[in-house]
């Protein structure tokens, strides 16, 4: 095993089917307490919570009919008031929020560009008007439209929306796929006006399907994929490209085109001395979200570098934008290439264009595929795209490879001076403005009445799920962590939550750790996360019980027979008693508090002089680095408990 594969999550692909069954056995059991919620904003929390779940963990289900109805019966209690027929030519656009990273922004700024014969609006169900991107603003305003921030709890936004959603002929959903607002909207028998459904990320779970007249997909991959694992009938799906093949419309097109026609060599000489290459060398570069470049069985995205640079005797400069340069992986492949290949990080828009118009090659991120190879096309840029599965692969001719010596080749071929058979295979694929528009009116001409889809979801589990869970595990943890640290839920939910991310292992409550360095967290949310963690580590306690095993043993294997213990609540207090008597001399205890502490041992304040121990064990949730700070004496060993636990279940 080598130095790259030596840090992968997984070893087997019974590994990562055992994790998906996990994810999904998790969010199951989840849904088995919405029933007991006492009341429908409670419920439609915890949906919600739910659907963040489905959207970010692996888990092989796409949608959910018993969530849209349980959503949409909520909703059916909602009053609203019919107004007049909706104004013709007219459409309404709703999205969860906008951002500048990604292209779901991109995608509803190019559908309002290239549209140009309708208004169109916008309506946020989550976003204020400031927070808006400023090129959707400007969009909407060129289409002689409006924006809505709808405002106030579920209820009331699903009420905003459908008295504003009655002046337009037909209603577009752009939304975040955790987003209930349109299916509690829209889920009625009464409601007239049609609802399409742009299903702008095939891989995620997403609420919507049931209330989508249509349901457009970007390619015919996506389109299989939503009829037999979201159980869309397939009169009722189409495909629609993205308008413009990715590429932004509006201003920042216009800075970007003035690149592709300017001087390379003077543009190259800039961009090397700004992002510091060797600008007489070939350049590589690549682009896409960090989590794409995450290193799976068979395909490490960093180690494909380093054998490229090898085989170019590092000649030849390799930057990875949006690859996050303070990761582990690629500061070792900065150091094992000579800084020839580099993680840039996150870079606006403008320099990733630019750095991407001067390569000599273009390398699509793996092994998940982002979407920068139609700029590379756009500025005469060779671009090669190895592909684990079938989504694509047609649309990119030539440029496709399968494994990566064959991706190792054709790059030396390119950089060799034979880029030209590796350019322009995606045009031939891609419609333009007038071919676009008369797809989407033809569209909009045959769906012309709402009524509820009667979807019929299957779980199912092939290669793109192998892939994406391996890739985007951990991410998810990320996100739940913060989710759970903003968002507030009852205590006994929280507690529900925590019991189940340690029995599937879903490494939630671990990230809150690092999250605790990030988020300032108010006192009351602190106090309340503290005791969920507290909560937490009597189970492992408890589990490492349950097993046989004893604490004693740990720290006597470890070579630690005098020990002093920091925190002496309920915590310090159970593991004193716990040692007493036996083989550890528990020498002394640490506490802020040691004035008001009644215990059978004495107990220090932190920066008291303290005796000699083998060992200081931290009982509390805050970081080792932290109690170390405050510690007059700095030179004896600190160890957590939950360190300690987390051990002795994984022996």
């Amino acid at each position: 095993m080598d130095k790259y594969s030596e840090n992968l999550k997984y070893r087997y692909l019974s590994e990562v089917k055992e994790r998906i069954g996990n994810n999904y056995k998790f969010i199951k059991e989840l849904e088995k307490l919405i029933s007991y919620e006492s009341s429908d904003l409670k419920k439609l929390d915890l949906i919600t919570l739910i659907g963040h779940f489905y959207s970010l963990y692996v888990t092989g289900v796409y949608a959910s009919l018993e969530l849209e109805n349980e959503i949409a019966m909520i909703g059916r209690n909602i009053q609203f008031q019919k107004k007049q027929e909706p104004k013709k030519n007219q459409l309404l656009i709703v999205m969860t929020a906008s951002g500048v990273v990604g292209g779901h922004s991109v995608l509803v700024n190019n559908w309002i560009r290239w549209n140009s014969d309708k208004r169109y609006s916008v309506a946020f169900t989550d976003q204020d008007y400031k927070d808006v991107v400023a090129f959707i603003k400007e969009s909407v305003e060129f289409s002689g439209g409006e924006i809505y921030c709808l405002k106030g709890d579920y209820f009331s936004k699903a009420k905003e929306l459908l008295d504003i959603s009655q002046d337009y002929e037909k209603i577009l959903l752009f939304t975040h796929m955790y987003d209930v607002i349109p299916v509690l909207a829209y889920g009625r028998k009464k409601w007239k006006i049609p609802v399409l459904f742009y299903n702008h990320a095939d891989f995620r779970f997403s609420f919507g399907f049931s209330i989508a007249d249509r349901v457009l997909d970007m390619t015919y991959f996506d389109k299989d994929k939503t009829e037999r694992f979201r159980g869309v009938p397939k009169e009722k799906t189409t495909i629609m490209q993205f308008p413009n093949s990715g590429n932004i419309i509006g201003d920042l097109e216009d800075e970007c085109a003035n690149t592709y026609t300017s001087d390379k060599t003077k543009q190259r000489h800039i961009l090397a001395e700004k992002f510091g290459f060797d600008e007489n060398e070939k350049l590589i570069v690549s682009a896409g979200a960090d989590f794409k470049y995450e290193n799976i069985l068979g395909y490490e995205f960093d180690n494909f570098v380093n054998m490229l640079l090898d085989k170019c005797n590092y000649k030849t400069s390799f930057l990875i934008i949006g690859a996050n340069s303070e990761k582990e992986k690629w500061k070792r492949l900065c150091d094992t290439t000579y800084g020839k290949g580099r993680a840039l990080g996150i870079l606006p828009r403008q320099d990733m264009e630019e750095l991407i118009g001067v390569a000599d090659l273009y390398i699509v991120s793996f092994p998940m595929a982002a979407s920068g190879a139609r700029i590379a096309e756009k500025a005469g840029v060779p671009y090669l795209a190895l592909f684990i599965t079938e989504r694509e692969v047609d649309t990119y001719g030539s440029n496709t490879v399968r494994t990566i010596d064959e991706l190792i080749n054709k790059s030396l071929d390119t950089l060799n001076g034979n880029g030209s058979k590796y350019l322009g295979h995606l045009k031939e694929h891609c419609k333009n403005k007038e071919e676009w528009c008369s797809e989407w009116n033809n569209v909009l001409d045959e769906v012309n009445e709402h009524s509820i889809m009667p979807i019929h979801p299957q779980r199912h589990i092939e290669t793109q799920e192998y892939v994406n869970c391996q890739l985007m595990q951990d991410i998810a943890s990320d996100d739940m962590a913060r989710y759970l640290y903003s968002h507030k839920c009852s205590q006994q939910l929280q507690e529900q939550i925590f019991y189940l991310d340690n029995k599937y292992g879903m490494n939630i409550f671990n990230r809150m750790e690092v999250l605790k360095k990030d988020i300032t967290i108010s006192t009351k949310e602190y106090y309340s996360n503290k005791h969920l963690q507290l909560y937490l580590m009597a189970i492992k306690w408890l589990q490492v019980k349950q097993i046989g095993k004893h604490i004693e043993d740990y720290l006597l294997d470890k070579g630690y027979s005098t020990i002093a213990i920091y925190g002496m609540s309920y915590m310090g207090s159970t593991l004193l008693n716990d040692l007493i008597p036996g083989k550890i001399y528990v020498k002394y205890g640490i506490d802020a508090k040691a004035d008001k502490i009644t215990s059978d041992i004495q107990v220090y304040f932190p920066k008291d002089e303290l005796p000699k121990a083998d060992v200081i064990i931290n009982t509390t949730v805050i970081d080792n680095d932290v109690i170390r700070e405050g510690l007059k004496c700095k030179d004896i060993k600190l160890i957590s408990l939950k360190q300690m636990l987390d051990d002795m279940l994984e022996l």
